[in-house]
């Protein structure tokens, strides 16, 4: 029988180059003068938005949108992405993120300073409320296709971006490091 993909999701990855270290620093000495503009965070520290004005932070906005204008010539978005918002993110042992969306922008994305296998996967979760009625059969020896998987699982790496539709649910699972992990969160339109 033939298969056609009716309503597919695009999720982008990229391993990039940037100065990590001193992201870090630069982050860490921001979260140190005590503004903390959370939301949806639970044990955790998160920046102002206005982060991509910040002229110590240019690498990384030239990096994003660069690939951010690879993602809208494969989306067919025939626009220049604009980037409206930027914010640091420090997750502390036993922190997470709460599932949400980003309203009022295109494509959204994480950038991951620093971060290991433990310290808090990216959880992408299928926004359709029809096909949730046959998520999660499991069965000793079968693996559900992952198209009808409630819930993707990314695991963070330094250096990876994350480019995905601002309308897909997300969130980020527990820290269960010891380490605090680092990301940077931003919006296009």
């Amino acid at each position: 029988m033939d298969r056609t993909e009716i309503f597919p999701t695009s999720i982008y990855t990229e391993m990039i180059q940037l100065d990590n270290a001193l992201l870090e620093q630069n982050i860490l000495k921001w979260s140190s003068e005590g503004i903390n503009d959370r939301k949806n965070t639970r044990k955790g520290w998160s920046s102002t938005q206005d982060m991509h004005l910040k002229s110590e932070y240019s690498a990384i906005v030239s990096s994003l949108i660069q690939n951010a204008t690879n993602v809208f010539e494969q989306e067919y978005i025939e626009r220049t992405p604009t980037l409206i918002n930027m914010w640091a993110n420090i997750l502390y042992p036993g922190g997470h993120h709460n599932n949400h969306t980003h309203p009022n922008s295109h494509f959204s994305g994480v950038y991951y300073v620093k971060a290991n296998n433990q310290s808090g996967n990216l959880l992408i979760s299928d926004p359709r409320q029809g096909p949730q009625i046959i998520k999660n059969i499991r069965k000793e020896g079968y693996l559900v296709h992952k198209h009808l998987w409630e819930t993707i699982d990314l695991i963070p790496k330094e250096g990876m971006l994350v480019l995905f539709p601002s309308w897909l649910p997300h969130s980020v699972d527990i820290n269960n490091s010891n380490n605090n992990r680092i990301s940077i969160s931003f919006n296009f339109i």
